[in-house]
């Protein structure tokens, strides 16, 4: 861990640092965050964590908060985002000076689509498409007389549904992936005839959503992020000498190329210590913008087999998306802690019925159990057993156990209910808990209920 911080280069490619994922993560990440302040002699506001999404924020931020009651002091958080929040933050300072985008709700993506889709139709009426009935009905005006004005525009609308969902959901992938869309021709056959139409003119109506997302400033969440992926590429072409390619760019540029790519780091990230922690796969727009960070000195830390760093050959297939992604960048990658391969123990009990079984299995996990209430952390170690029947009455009777000892600790127990509950007999209730008392702990309704 120190030897990593010691090599980390500012504002250079760094190692992708490779957690084990038979280590806590949080832990080691806590670990290396706290290991960069005391090697690069930074204050923790320096820190920025970056995360998928915001459950290992949720923990982390639990964590510190924990470590800071422990002290009795108060305590700093290092600047934790989500990936999608720290995307926003790029965008806004690169396209700071502008006026701000506002994010469609999917039913104005939808009602937008229709209008395009309408027009564009409306445009080609006398071709062989217009003999289609779906096309009929789509465009029926109001002197059409098979339908009434306040019944056209209803109709159309619900008739148009499925298809605005549709191209909404590829558009969204087509901007996630930085793709222009191109017209698929001589669909016949294949294809019910609107849906042939629809391909034919791929390209015109994604031109003219994008043209008009940008008149009427609105956005969507993969939009966002392709606008952001489509400034650092710009850059890219600037700093390489090149012109940048605005024409097929959906934003206005209103300043010079000098002064728009100056000062292109966001103000809030330069200086900082960057981690991109815990992330699998990206889509290209996401790969566009971690790695401009990245070769600027960002850390990327995974979470994954060990063997990404001493044998990429013998990767788990799990893993296959790490060992691409370092192989892509020509990167290398380094081992935070030991990473020993942990077998696990297969023990064999001498039992024969669900009573016999829940004492062997309470015997050989007893220990277990007193290690979990000196850490106060149950859960950790429920065994993992074969999907039987009686195995998973066991496992439901050492439910019952671990919520027994709790109570007997908190005076607070939560009884998972649902099918297993109605498996559960009164002897293995009652072997649990003590005669007298299996009925208090009944779940209900599937869901989970709160004893004190």
């Amino acid at each position: 861990m120190r030897q990593y911080c010691k090599k980390y280069r500012q504002n250079e490619q760094n190692p992708f640092a490779v957690v084990s994922w038979q280590d806590d993560f949080l832990y080691k990440l806590q670990e290396l965050v706290d290991c960069f302040i005391q090697e690069r002699n930074i204050s923790m506001q320096d820190i920025v964590l970056v995360f998928p999404n915001a459950r290992p924020k949720r923990y982390l931020t639990a964590r510190y908060k924990k470590s800071a009651g422990q002290k009795q002091q108060a305590g700093i958080l290092p600047q934790i985002y989500t990936s999608s929040e720290f995307y926003a933050l790029c965008l806004h300072h690169f396209e700071r000076g502008q006026s701000l985008f506002s994010e469609q709700e999917p039913l104005d993506r939808y009602a937008k689509l229709y209008e395009i889709v309408k027009n564009i139709l409306q445009k080609k009426r006398n071709t062989h498409f217009s003999a289609s009935v779906e096309i009929r009905q789509l465009e029926a005006g109001e002197t059409d007389v098979s339908y009434k004005k306040e019944e056209n525009g209803v109709l159309q609308m619900a008739k148009f549904y499925p298809w605005a969902e549709s191209l909404d959901m590829l558009f969204e992938e087509c901007f996630q992936h930085l793709i222009f869309p191109r017209n698929i021709e001589y669909a016949d056959g294949e294809v019910s005839p609107f849906a042939q139409s629809l391909l034919a003119d791929l390209k015109e109506i994604f031109t003219e959503y994008v043209r008009s997302m940008q008149e009427k400033r609105q956005s969507t969440p993969a939009y966002g992020l392709f606008r952001t992926a489509r400034y650092i590429e710009s850059y890219y072409q600037y700093q390489d000498g090149k012109t940048p390619d605005m024409a097929d760019m959906p934003f206005e540029k209103n300043k010079g190329d000098a002064e728009c790519f100056s000062d292109f780091t966001p103000y809030l990230l330069q200086g900082k210590c960057i981690i991109f922690a815990g992330f699998v796969s990206v889509s290209q727009a996401e790969e566009v913008i971690l790695k401009y960070f990245w070769e600027r000195g960002a850390c990327l830390c995974f979470h994954t087999d060990s063997r990404l760093v001493t044998d990429i050959r013998a990767l788990h297939y799990s893993c296959e998306e790490h060992g691409k992604w370092l192989q892509k960048w020509r990167a290398e990658a380094y081992l935070l802690g030991a990473g020993g391969e942990r077998k696990p123990k297969i023990s064999f009990l001498p039992a024969y019925d669900v009573h016999s079984q829940l004492q062997s299995l309470k015997k050989d996990i007893m220990p277990y159990i007193e290690t979990a209430q000196e850490r106060d952390d149950y859960y950790q170690y429920i065994p993992w057993l074969s999907h039987t029947k009686n195995a998973a009455l066991a496992v439901y009777g050492m439910y019952f156990h671990f919520a027994a000892t709790k109570k007997r600790k908190c005076g607070r127990v939560f009884i998972p209910g649902g099918r297993f509950a109605r498996l559960i007999a009164a002897p293995l209730r009652e072997n649990a808990f003590g005669a007298g008392q299996a009925g208090k702990f009944q779940g209900k309704g599937g869901a989970s209920r709160c004893f004190r």
